[in-house]
């Protein structure tokens, strides 16, 4: 009976108290019943008839609690001494004094009201009746409320006060007007809120998940809870409180099949509870039982409350002494023995020890799991240990660390803290085991440097108040967000009335519910008000305020507590936490001053640590506490993966690989021998011996000729970059202010002025102002400095910490979806951290993500569920896909593994290729909390090894990580994690620079061009020749000798001019020399072709003459025949039209009948033979002689199969571009662009910068109009490099065209070198032109000069060409441009245009051609399967070319471009350049686009869209179709040297 009555004994020496007795338990089931009837019916009519607020229900509320009023409370406020009710147990720990007979009664009748009543509350037995409820007390009373507390509007008789039921504060209806469900809270009806508190409650709810079926899960927590332990907790006005409760449930690691379960539900705390209580101080103890605490306490006093206790036994804290080299040993009075208190002291404590460098890496000896009976174990341990013995090393000489005075105490501290801290399966946040384990520097005069761990949380912050209790044992922790302040919202502007009459009512109310859950130590983020401290302070209460939220998460974590909102949100009952042992320490530091440490310890271990680390060197602990960050999760990630090695029986090989991804992973190093490659071979990346780390493209021996490497000097700098030791940033800070403090004068400097020191004034104010401006200037140079090394710094990509993360493409695609034939989740890169940000437990994926039928498809389009889908992760050369599905048939030790193992994750390998499985294991509850990422590590970079499959005929030698299938069942399903291999491409853009590659030719074939042209002019000379012998016989007749006089003229100046041109053919004589073979773009070649053409041209001048006077004789001698009778020749008589420009003085007698008389009128019969000429009948030699200095050109024709001739396209424009006239006109209009300046409009501008050129022979006759000639001639001179003689011999000939596939309708030519491509233009396209030109060539001309990405196809010329037949009467018309061919000397199978739209873009595939161009449709409709990965900077290159691009031209109104890409698979690329970009968008595309719209709907866009609407489509297209494939150098360094790419 004493325990009964113990809660009416005095909680002080003030005996003027009431003490209230707890009811009676029938009264309390009436009470329940009552309040459960006013479910359904009670909500109903509460709806139609309001009670009335003024119903005072204080006495209910008061009925089950204990007031105590003291005499010391003021003005300020009261506090009132709460004891909540159904303190301890409710009414079952006192029914022993009961009789049975008595107890059975009244628990029957207990139960046969609770299930009338259930019907009566609904579905859920569990809701109350909130007017019954203690919240109502903490209502601010109506008479100090005057205007609404939100809006601060006064009330009137309209506008009416309202409470909100959380935080009690009054407000008019429109500023508390939110109805919230109050079953979401634990009440019947729906609860009236204010603005504030309903974002506190929809913040704050559990997160709703979806959960599997239940399992065994609850048995197996009752069957674990099964020993109690007995605890004191220390609270306010209570006492010692005792309970009997059970342990936590902590995976327990030792399990061998890896099957523990915990019993959880979602809240925001960081640690597993069960369902929140209103006393929750209660049941956070049981969390450290199974430590087995035990501490000891004065059994004389046991009626004393704990507070008192506490308060006489514990001293104020002294400050350490500086000498000391740790903090005073922690009290382990729990522990059974002494011995066990010096093991832990021992473990906990860390010292240095002599050591020499030799036995560092000696020193630390691998820890066993597992079986030790098993040598497999303790060989993929020891290859772990070595691995990361050596890598802590590492880090110890990047980071300039002595390892004689460091490597002990980080290495045996990383063992510790990463074996004690455990990490839950709740969700991604908490994988992390460094998100627990919290390190700590103190700069202190220390001898030597040291380490402490201590099991709970230690922070750099003070109590509130010197007073306040500043050591407590088994303390209640109550942590709390935001502030303790009359004002809820900071920078709110109100007026001072209400806060006069309501703040020392608030607070006090506030604190009232602070003190009900009789806390010791109250953690709150932000401000406390005064008025809140000083009832804290007189309470007896610890307060700590301004802590930063991941501190007050960290300390909430360790003592279990539920971070509050807000004390408004109590309804929500959040769990309070407990500490075993609270205290602050003063530790004195390096500069004299101290700093306050509040120290959480004694915590259950597995929850949370802390280290402190001590030294007298703040680099060396900066340097420290990286390594050990470093170390302690790694140790933690090691043990994780050797379960998972060992759960398959993985074992390395030494033989050859016949994995094609392990080969070729190593072919990477194998075949590169740079610096780089050397540089990796000496790091260690990686802790674990089975990852291996291949080179960047750009280091192998292609990626150093990639075009595309220029553009990556930032990169390749990082990866150059040798970083032999960090220096911190402290250090230059230091320096800084010591080199300032040269600047100060003393006098200043002088602290402590005792007297009036005239000489030190006067030095201070003539030296004051220099001192000023040294100062100044000093810090401006620092800061230039400080900026110039920061510029120029470059990160180190071989710096272990870059590598803490994995970068993989993840993408989603079903082909059921409605999606298809795209992805459900477009193919996005996620760069996952290891146990930090993206990354979650295998375990948390396998059941959320895998096993878990609810979860639909993140698509709108789609509502499959994500089991039907399937998933895949790249990373440089592996795809991993993840498929679930249902099993059908079971092998034997499947199914009995099943039945055995129902709702446990088992695994087991299978490998294709020997058709073999090996053992189904339970997967290791350890093994479920490795990290995701480091899974996908092992299979995208493992290196080759083996596990235990064992086929029929032999042991299976495959590589398990690449080429088995990992299996992962759950109840009927299971997850296959299948390893593809990829091939990435690199892309190859269209370049800036534009070469023509040359073509080999012997030097004999050149020579013997040059003797064909010399037997040919012999040839004809000699013809000639004979003919003006023969005329030489009859000199007598006045017109033969005429007709030799001229023809022997033209013959002397054909051989004059043949003879003067052969000469240039090779002067220097080195066609006669070495070597054999000549480049077609060495001068001696160009020479000698040039010089070959040009005595071609003059042969066939020679032959066209001789000819024409041929015919003019033959005339004049059958006029003289037939005019023999008459006496009289006829009026064009004579040889003046045939060398009337090479004759002078000659002149033709009018009086032809005097000229008859004194002819022979019986001439010979001697006709002159006309000449055959020897070239071949389509070139035009017969045109004027190019201009001298040029390329020597020839206009062709092209004959069809039919032997139709067409004129050459290539060669008219060669030919036009190298004329006289051309560039006469062309310098012409270059020297007066300089001279004048003309005022007209743009088209009239335009128009004056063309130039036309017409030229014609006996056969055709010819125009060309070159558009924007001067400006596309200095864009050819800034491109060509090789000069505007390489382009025009380039065109000189060309041939049509057809590429399959296209749809455009257009002609296309191809130059007989493939460089260029002919396209004809329409006539809207040559208006656009004409128009975004000038622009078009600045933007080719700075992305040039400024070395700046592009894909656009360079266009090197726009023409208008007309042409006419003199013969047949054949005439063409046509405007082209010549753009270089983005194929060129590239050995392409595979063509694609791509617009990025979806309509209309299928080419027939039927008839397979090397030309055969592909349309978007067809590259979509098996995208899953077939991808075009590339290179991360392949992709990074790709994604701002084309951005580039696609703005430049939407900013000039272009649309219905497209990107042309080929695929190039010998190489492994992809040569990429957008054409068509000539049109742009006018009014007629307009219509055509709301045609195919309106009058055609589909369920994509058309082609011909706005620019805008388009640039965005195009570039979302093109990212999709070439997704990147992120390896082990993604995200390091810049991915372009200059963000204006």
């Amino acid at each position: 009976m004493r325990e009964q009555f113990q809660g009416m004994e005095p909680t002080d020496d003030n005996t003027a108290c009431i003490t209230y007795f707890a009811r009676h338990p029938e009264e309390l089931i009436d009470e329940s019943v009552a309040s459960t009837s006013a479910g359904i019916f009670g909500n109903l009519f509460s709806r139609i008839f309001k009670p009335s607020k003024d119903i005072n229900i204080a006495n209910n509320v008061r009925d089950t609690t204990t007031m105590s009023m003291s005499s010391r409370h003021d003005d300020v406020g009261e506090v009132s001494d709460i004891s909540m009710e159904n303190e301890i147990g409710d009414t079952g720990e006192n029914s022993k004094e009961k009789d049975e007979n008595g107890s059975d009664i009244l628990e029957q009748r207990k139960k046969s009201y609770i299930r009338f009543a259930s019907i009566f509350k609904g579905r859920n037995p569990g809701l109350l009746d909130y007017e019954r409820s203690n919240f109502r007390r903490y209502w601010m009373p109506d008479s100090s409320g005057r205007e609404c507390y939100e809006c601060q509007e006064r009330f009137t008789a309209f506008r009416r006060r309202h409470h909100c039921r959380l935080c009690g504060q009054i407000f008019c209806s429109k500023c508390c007007g939110i109805q919230v469900s109050g079953s979401l809270l634990g009440y019947t009806g729906d609860l009236r809120l204010c603005t504030y508190c309903a974002d506190i409650v929809i913040s704050n709810l559990p997160q709703t998940e979806t959960k599997l079926e239940d399992g065994p899960n609850s048995s197996a927590c009752d069957q674990k809870l099964n020993y109690e332990t007995d605890f004191s907790v220390s609270t306010i006005f209570a006492g010692p409180i005792s309970w009997s409760l059970n342990s936590p449930i902590i995976a327990d690691e030792n399990n061998e099949s890896g099957t523990s379960f915990q019993c959880t539900v979602p809240r925001k705390s960081s640690v597993k509870l069960d369902s929140p209580t209103q006393l929750s101080v209660t049941e956070l103890a049981m969390y450290n039982s199974n430590v087995q605490y035990s501490p000891t306490h004065d059994v004389g006093d046991d009626l004393e409350p704990e507070w008192v206790k506490n308060i006489e036994m514990t001293d104020n804290v002294k400050p350490l002494d500086s000498s000391n080299s740790k903090l005073e040993s922690m009290d382990y009075s729990h522990s059974t023995s002494q011995k066990d208190d010096m093991n832990i002291e021992n473990k906990l404590n860390f010292h240095v020890a002599e050591m020499d460098n030799e036995q560092i890496v000696k020193k630390a000896s691998p820890s066993r799991a597992g079986n030790d009976d098993l040598r497999f174990n303790e060989t993929i341990e020891r290859c772990f240990e070595i691995q990361s013995e050596k890598l802590i090393l590492q880090l110890f000489s990047r980071e300039g660390l002595d390892p004689k005075e460091w490597w002990e105490i980080i290495w045996s501290v990383s063992h510790v803290v990463s074996s004690m801290v455990k990490v839950d399966m709740e969700g991604r946040k908490n994988v992390n085991v460094m998100k627990h384990a919290h390190i700590k520097n103190l700069h202190v005069a220390v001898d030597k440097p040291s380490a402490k761990v201590i099991e709970g949380t230690v922070c750099s912050k003070s109590v509130r108040h010197e007073s306040m209790p500043n050591e407590i044992r088994n303390a209640s922790v109550l942590t709390l967000e935001g502030s303790i302040e009359y004002e809820r919202v900071s920078d709110k502007l109100s007026s001072i009335e209400p806060i006069i009459s309501q703040e020392s009512e608030y607070l006090r109310n506030q604190v009232e519910r602070m003190l009900s859950h009789r806390p010791s130590v109250v953690l709150v983020e932000r401000n406390v008000a005064g008025l809140a401290v000083q009832m804290l302070l007189r309470a007896g209460v610890t307060l700590v305020s301004n802590i930063k939220p991941r501190v007050l998460q960290r300390i909430a974590r360790s003592t279990g507590a539920d971070v509050m909102p807000s004390l408004d949100a109590q309804i929500l009952n959040q769990k309070i936490g407990f500490c075993p042992f609270f205290r602050q320490e003063k530790v004195r530091l390096m500069n004299g001053k101290y700093k306050c440490l509040l120290v959480f310890e004694e915590c259950p271990p597995e929850l949370g640590c802390s280290v402190l680390l001590r030294s007298n060197s703040k680099r060396d602990l900066r340097a420290a506490k990286r390594i050990l960050h470093y170390g302690i999760l790694m140790l933690y990630s090691n043990h994780l993966e050797v379960k998972l090695l060992s759960t398959c029986g993985t074992t390395l090989t030494n033989r050859s690989a016949d994995c094609d991804i392990c080969s070729i992973n190593a072919a990477e190093l194998d075949t590169n021998k740079g610096n780089f490659c050397k540089r990796l071979k000496k790091s260690t990346l990686s802790p674990s011996p089975l990852i291996d780390f291949g080179i960047p493209f750009l280091e192998t021996s292609k990626g150093r000729r990639c075009s595309l490497r220029k553009f990556f000097n930032r990169f390749i700098s990082s990866l150059a970059t040798e970083n032999n030791g960090t220096r911190d940033c402290s250090d230059y800070k230091a320096e800084e202010n010591y080199s300032l403090k040269r600047y100060v004068h003393s006098f200043v400097k002088n602290i402590t002025l005792t007297e009036v020191d005239e000489d030190a004034i006067s030095s201070f104010r003539a030296f004051s102002g220099w001192m000023f401006r040294c100062s100044v200037h000093k810090q401006n140079r620092d800061r230039l400095r400080k900026e110039t090394v920061s510029n120029k710094e470059i990160e180190d990509v071989l710096d272990p910490f870059a590598h803490q993360h994995i970068s993989v493409l993840f993408g989603s695609f079903c082909p059921k979806s409605p999606n298809a034939p795209l992805f459900c989740i477009r193919p996005w890169v996620v760069n996952m951290d290891y146990y930090g940000v993206n990354d979650m437990s295998l375990g948390d994926f396998l059941r959320k993500y895998c096993f878990n039928r609810a979860y639909q498809c993140p698509s709108t389009n789609c509502d499959l569920p994500m089991m039907e889908h399937s998933r895949r992760m790249v990373h440089r050369n592996v795809c991993v896909e993840i498929t679930t599905q249902n099993y059908v048939h079971l092998s034997g030790d499947f199914s009995s593994a099943v039945a055995e193992q129902n709702d446990t994750l088992l695994t087991w390998h299978y490998c294709p290729k020997c058709k073999s499985s090996s053992a189904v294991l339970p997967l290791p509850e350890s093994v479920c909390r490795l990290s995701f990422a480091r899974y996908l590590n092992y299979l995208a970079n493992g290196a080759y090894a083996t596990c235990n499959i064992n086929s029929l005929l032999q042991k299976c030698d495959h590589c398990c990580f690449h080429q088995h299938e990992r299996n992962v069942a759950l109840n009927n399903l299971v997850t296959t994690f299948k390893v593809l291999l990829v091939r990435p491409f690199h892309v190859t853009f269209s370049p800036l620079v534009c070469t023509v590659e040359p073509i080999m030719f012997t030097r004999k074939f050149v020579a013997e061009s040059k003797n064909e042209i010399e037997k040919a002019a012999a040839a004809i000379f000699k013809i000639m020749s004979e003919q003006i012998e023969n005329l030489l016989k009859y000199n007598g007749n006045s017109l033969y000798s005429t007709c030799h006089t001229q023809a022997a003229k033209i013959l002397g100046d054909a051989r004059s001019a043949f003879n003067s041109a052969i000469k240039c053919f090779d002067p220097s004589g080195a066609l006669t020399g070495e070597p054999i073979a000549i480049r077609s773009n060495d001068a001696v070649y160009t020479q000698a072709t040039d010089t070959i053409c040009r005595c071609r041209y003059i042969v066939q001048h020679a032959i066209n003459l001789w000819n024409e006077q041929c015919q003019y004789f033959c005339q004049q001698i059958r006029a003289i025949k037939k005019y023999s009778g008459s006496g009289i020749l006829p009026v064009n008589f004579g040889f003046a039209s045939i060398v009337e420009d090479n004759m002078e003085g000659n002149k033709i007698n009018n009086e032809q009948t005097l000229l008859a008389n004194h002819m022979q009128i019986n001439a010979p019969d001697f006709e002159l033979i006309p000449l055959e000429s020897p070239f071949l009948a389509e070139c035009h030699f017969g045109l004027p002689l190019p201009s001298v200095g040029l390329a020597a050109v020839v206009v062709r024709d092209m004959i069809d199969r039919k032997g139709a001739a067409h004129p050459d396209i290539g060669s008219i424009i060669a030919y036009a571009l190298s004329s006289v006239e051309y560039n006469t006109k062309r310098r012409k209009q270059r020297d007066s662009a300089y001279n004048v300046f003309v005022e007209v409009e743009s088209v009239a501008v335009a128009n004056y910068e063309h130039i036309e050129v017409d030229f014609a022979d006996d056969k055709a006759q010819y125009y060309v109009k070159i558009y924007y000639a001067e400006r596309f001639h200095m864009l050819r001179k800034l491109l060509f490099v090789e000069g505007e003689d390489c382009f025009i011999r380039s065109l000189n000939s060309s041939r049509s065209w057809s590429p399959q596939g296209g749809k455009s309708g257009a002609s296309f030519y191809r130059t007989q070198d493939d460089r260029f491509v002919f396209k004809q233009m329409s006539r809207f396209e040559i208006q656009s032109f004409v128009k975004f030109g000038p622009n078009y060539f600045s933007y080719v001309s700075t992305a040039m000069t400024d070395n700046k990405l592009t894909t656009l196809c360079k266009v090197y010329g726009v023409y208008r060409i007309c042409y006419k037949n003199k013969s047949s009467g054949q005439q063409l018309k046509v405007d082209v441009l010549v753009m270089e061919y983005l194929f060129y000397r590239r050995n392409v199978k595979q063509v694609w245009d791509l617009k990025g739209s979806q309509r209309n873009r299928m080419a027939s595939e039927g008839k397979r051609t090397a030309d055969l161009v592909l349309l978007d449709e067809n590259l979509v409709k098996d995208l899953w399967n077939n991808q075009l990965y590339v290179h991360p900077h392949s992709k990074a290159a790709l994604s701002m070319a084309i951005s580039n691009d696609s703005h430049f031209l939407s900013a000039q109104h272009v649309m219905d471009y497209s990107l042309l890409v080929g695929v190039d698979e010998t190489n492994s690329e992809l040569i990429l350049g957008i054409v068509d970009y000539m049109r742009t968008y006018t009014l007629d595309k307009k219509l055509e686009s709301w045609v195919k719209i309106v009058a055609i709907p589909g369920a994509h866009l058309p082609t011909v869209i706005s620019p805008e609407m388009y640039c965005t489509r195009f570039f979302d297209a093109i990212d999709t179709y070439f997704p990147i494939a992120p390896d082990q150098w993604t995200g390091l360094g810049s991915a372009l040297s200059s963000s204006d790419y």
